[in-house]
């Protein structure tokens, strides 16, 4: 039970922005549900103040709920856009529709695809400066400001970086574990306001302004994790870890099989390697230097490709296991017990439909007898 405080702090939190936004059915959902993960005095109070409210609407045969949350969000952000809107200047709304409008995270920073840490942590700080909402009031600031957090923390951390740029924004799946910072990259999504405070606050606050959809956070101690816990997490780290060794043992083997065959052979065009060559079994295609054929022949030629097989099959393999590895974290997803029923059947539908081409080239090679 004590396992599940975490999570039901965050339902309380969910629960109380609804009950903000007006979205009273959905307040009381949330907060009955952070109950039943584990009892706490925030989601009793938000479920006592929802079900009032709830019994208030009924009582005066007024507008159901929901849609008494749609016309009222909709009257104040139209009033709030207008306001907003004659206070910020064109830069400033400009800052707001590149941002929006990007299409990968690296542009949302401004960077470039092969940017290191310190790139990504200056433009990060540069971007943000411009869209805080308390400095920009600019429509949609804080939205454009939760994008560039978003992409921070995604391309500031490998693992998940390597993730995007294999498969996209789709690879980014939810965590039920606690938010944490560690080795100058972060590991889990933190709130918006989290990061700014890291750069410009001077270390992790207590609490947080609730403008722009933050929300308050006060710290609580914590109640040390038991043996089976402690066990628990390092198992989740491991396997959360996973796909990443899996790629760092595909290029190990690569950078290996390399340096063996330095002079006859590479699996990708480069430098001298530019003539493109394929192996009578298989037909897998590799690139040899000028005057190959002159050198090799007859037996040493079957020398050459039994190794560019080899080498090709090891890095098929172990690219396999990471897309199969990425499948199954879609499909944990899909089975949270904190992910939405839409979002559930989202994660589920690309995990059904997600293109595991290694995995097809592992069986095709299977199948015309190249793997045994």
């Amino acid at each position: 039970m004590e396992g599940n405080r975490d999570d039901a702090e965050k339902c309380a939190a969910l629960a109380n922005r609804a009950f903000a936004d007006g979205d009273i059915e959905r307040a009381i959902r949330l907060s009955k549900k952070s109950l039943r993960l584990f009892p706490n005095d925030a989601a009793e109070r938000i479920l006592k103040k929802a079900s009032g409210a709830r019994s208030d609407l009924s009582g005066q045969g007024q507008r159901s709920p929901s849609n008494w949350r749609r016309s009222t969000a909709a009257g104040s952000n139209k009033n709030k856009q207008q306001v907003e809107e004659k206070q910020c200047t064109p830069e400033q709304m400009e800052h707001v529709r590149r941002v929006l409008r990007a299409k990968t995270l690296y542009e949302v920073l401004s960077i470039e695809t092969r940017a290191d840490e310190s790139v990504i942590k200056k433009a990060y700080k540069v971007t943000a400066l411009k869209l805080h909402p308390d400095k920009n009031p600019a429509p949609k600031a804080d939205e454009a400001f939760k994008r560039v957090s978003h992409a921070f923390q995604v391309l500031s951390d490998p693992s998940r970086r390597t993730r995007y740029d294999q498969v996209g924004e789709e690879s980014e799946t939810p965590t039920l574990t606690r938010r944490t910072r560690s080795h100058g990259t972060y590991s889990q999504e933190l709130s918006p306001e989290e990061i700014f405070e890291m750069f410009f606050g001077g270390g992790v606050p207590n609490q947080f302004n609730t403008r722009a959809g933050f929300y308050r956070h006060e710290a609580r101690p914590r109640a040390r994790p038991t043996h089976a816990q402690a066990a628990s997490a390092s198992r989740s780290s491991f396997f959360a870890l996973l796909p990443v060794l899996v790629i760092m043992f595909a290029m190990l083997v690569m950078n290996i099989t390399s340096d063996m065959t330095e002079t006859e052979f590479s699996l990708k065009r480069y430098n001298q390697f530019k003539i493109e060559r394929r192996t009578l079994k298989g037909g897998i295609s590799y690139f040899v230097k000028s005057g190959f054929d002159r050198k090799y022949s007859g037996q040493d030629l079957r020398r050459v490709e039994a190794r560019v097989v080899t080498a090709y099959v090891n890095q098929v393999s172990s690219m396999c296991q990471g897309e199969q590895l990425q499948k199954q974290r879609l499909i944990d997803a899909s089975n949270s017990i904190l992910t939405s029923r839409t979002d559930r059947a989202k994660y589920r539908a690309k995990a059904d439909t997600l293109l595991q081409k290694n995995c097809l080239e592992f069986k095709r090679l299977q199948t015309i007898g190249v793997v045994h």
